[in-house]
């Protein structure tokens, strides 16, 4: 648990370096409040459906997600990064080849079909004074 923490109480911006050991308290002593109200936590959990719970959940998640997605598909390919993400997700296992593979394969498809001007776009903003692509 402290691991995500400790580059943000040890950088430079973490102000006094004579103070900074009381952050630390400060942390853990939320972080074992957490712990003791997890099993009070856990024991409303039981009590609540299983599909209101799990709806809860991925609201909670909805804030974080849209961020990411609009990070991944910023830039002028949209449909394929989104299609990457959704089969690297899926448990899609062809040939006993895992997500991640087809995840690529499928996503850069999903360019060539759907995005091909874009993607042309990129390609020739990444290999300048070249004027050929391969995807002419």
């Amino acid at each position: 648990m402290s691991l995500p923490l400790t580059s943000l109480l040890a950088g430079p911006d973490a102000g006094d370096h004579g103070l900074r050991h009381w952050s630390v308290y400060i942390t853990g002593g939320a972080l074992v409040l957490v712990a003791l109200l997890a099993v009070t936590a856990l024991a409303l959990a039981e009590f609540i459906p299983r599909p209101l719970l799990l709806t809860l959940a991925g609201l909670a998640m909805f804030g974080l997600l849209v961020p990411a997605l609009q990070q991944m598909a910023k830039g002028p390919l949209v449909l394929g990064p989104i299609f990457t993400f959704a089969i690297s997700l899926s448990d899609l296992s062809l040939f006993g080849i895992g997500p991640f593979l087809w995840a690529l394969i499928l996503g850069i498809g999903t360019s060539l079909l759907l995005e091909r001007n874009e993607l042309k776009a990129l390609w020739d903003e990444r290999t300048p004074g070249t004027g050929q692509t391969g995807l002419d």
